[in-house]
């Protein structure tokens, strides 16, 4: 046998011998799950094949296998059939669906160790998930709430605000943004995400509200009452706030204004004595003597004894020349003034 030939028998049979002892790993691998269920032993072997073989596409996707059925750990089995894709993209669609599920488990994972307040476990899962599917809105929500529990606020807004940049009509994340700047007290940052919320949801006042009550407490009353104003064209029954307008109008002078809201809330409501009262208070100061009269008499209904509303009536009275009626208030002022 010439030199040649006993090379290429050499190499033969040592290529022989690694196919064989490669064949050896699988086989003991494949027995050790098939007959012993033994899932660690398993595992030993098809780590010795993929050292020997580092391209045997069939090891990766057999260790994924025992990763995620026997082992429950979903993130070592994605990353083992993710190693298998990469030496053979041909098989996407097998390992697509192996990522679904691995995906799935881990967020379920999450979610149960979140409701039970595991928030460890669950942040560890659920940064899992979102590095298997970077772009799924519900792991990345999940994942910044457990931030939010273990006081890692920053990194909770960090994902929000990702969120909210490439989603640009979503709102659940700018609720949380707006809502967690202004628990913050930094409401420059909430009236941002209150403004983004209006716009996406023109017909909902709660979003103007919510920027009134952020001009408010950054003592800005002009913008306080223009959004007020806003919020009560979306919610013209709230009295609450037609209140707060008013009273606004009022402390600032404009009667007219004042007087306007005021009438509102009463058309709403007969007997809201502030309304009432504020009311003549208005009509007072714009001179207006019939309405005062008119409303003076709505105040003494509800408030019989007093002295103020007669005072009210007494004097419109007398402005518009009913001096006799005028007489009959007094009457019951003096009385009243006795007692």
């Amino acid at each position: 046998m010439n030199t040649k030939i006993l090379l290429i028998t050499i190499l033969i049979i040592c290529l022989s011998v690694l196919f064989a002892c490669q064949s050896m790993y699988m086989r003991t691998a494949k027995l050790a799950i098939r007959d012993e269920n033994d899932p660690d032993k398993a595992i030993e072997y098809l780590q010795k094949e993929i050292e020997s073989n580092p391209t045997n596409v069939e090891a990766y996707l057999f260790m994924s296998k025992i990763y995620g059925q026997y082992k429950k750990d979903y993130f070592s089995a994605y990353n083992y059939a993710k190693e298998a894709l990469e030496l053979d993209p041909q098989k996407e669609e097998e390992i697509s669906n192996i990522y679904v599920i691995c995906w799935a488990e881990l967020y379920n994972q999450g979610l149960k160790s979140y409701n039970e307040k595991d928030f460890e476990n669950s942040l560890q899962a659920f940064k899992d998930a979102v590095k298997i599917f970077p772009d799924s809105l519900k792991s990345k929500v999940m994942l910044a709430n457990v931030y939010a529990k273990v006081d890692s606020s920053k990194k909770a807004t960090e994902i929000f605000i990702g969120i909210a940049e490439k989603l640009p009509n979503d709102t659940a994340s700018r609720k949380t943004l707006a809502n967690t700047y202004y628990f913050k007290k930094d409401y420059n940052n909430a009236i941002k995400y209150y403004e983004e919320l209006a716009k996406i949801e023109p017909q909902n006042a709660d979003w103007p509200f919510n920027i009134a009550v952020c001009y408010s407490n950054l003592n800005n009353p002009e913008k306080t009452l223009e959004y007020y104003k806003i919020t009560i064209e979306l919610d013209p029954q709230n009295i609450e706030l037609l209140s707060k307008i008013a009273d606004n109008e009022f402390n600032n002078q404009n009667y007219e204004e004042a007087a306007s809201y005021y009438q509102k809330i009463i058309n709403l409501s007969e007997t809201e004595l502030d309304a009432i009262k504020y009311i003549c208070y208005s009509y007072s100061n714009l001179k207006e003597y019939e309405n005062l009269v008119t409303y003076g008499k709505k105040w003494i209904a509800i408030e019989q004894e007093n002295s103020d509303a007669y005072r009210f009536i007494i004097l419109g009275l007398q402005q518009i020349g009913k001096n006799t009626e005028a007489q009959k208030y007094i009457k019951i002022l003096e009385e009243l003034e006795k007692k």
